[in-house]
């Protein structure tokens, strides 16, 4: 499952990427990641953000080759959030 939500200023987007478990570590994270970030930029968004469980591994190690910057979140510390500023990416 795959699901982008934009503001209604059409500046931020939140993503999220849910991969069944008997189908991870197929590059399908991945691929959904870069469908999310080139929809987003064709739509016109300035960035892309998402919360991420703090123990998910992949998905972190993901959004850090992505580009993505990785904090804290201060009110759950199970989480973390995920920024990708889109006007900083090569145009495609």
């Amino acid at each position: 499952m795959v699901r982008i939500a934009a503001d209604p200023d059409n500046e931020r987007g939140e993503y999220a990427v849910v991969v069944p478990e008997h189908m991870t570590g197929q590059g399908l994270g991945a691929l959904l990641m870069r469908q999310i970030i080139d929809y987003a930029k064709k739509r016109g968004l300035r960035e892309v953000w998402g919360d991420v469980l703090r123990e998910n591994a992949a998905m972190l190690g993901l959004v850090r080759k992505l580009g993505f910057r990785v904090k804290d979140d201060p009110d759950d510390p199970s989480l973390v959030r995920v920024t990708l500023d889109l006007t900083e990416l090569p145009a495609t």
